[in-house]
């Protein structure tokens, strides 16, 4: 697994085509390695777009959900609560 940190994530917003090709490098690198591309802090629906876009395989963030007890997350995952 290879995680893109928050700061590039940051880089997504907004007319930043740079920090889009920054995510898309680090996602190809990723795959080419053949590892899972897991973004960190994605805290917008433009962010967890622009991600799925770039082909990244997982994301984590305030934008899913803050962080919960296990018991929590168990139930938020019955429900299908999450976005």
């Amino acid at each position: 697994m290879l995680k893109i940190d928050k700061s590039f994530v940051d880089g997504l917003t907004g007319d930043d085509s740079e920090g889009s090709a920054i995510v898309a490098a680090v996602v190809a690198m990723a795959h080419a390695l053949e590892l899972t591309a897991v973004a960190e802090g994605v805290e917008s629906a433009e962010q967890a777009f622009a991600l799925e876009r770039l082909g990244c395989d997982a994301a984590q963030g305030y934008w899913f959900a803050r962080p919960q007890p296990p018991e929590a997350v168990a139930e938020l995952l019955r429900r299908g609560a999450l976005p």
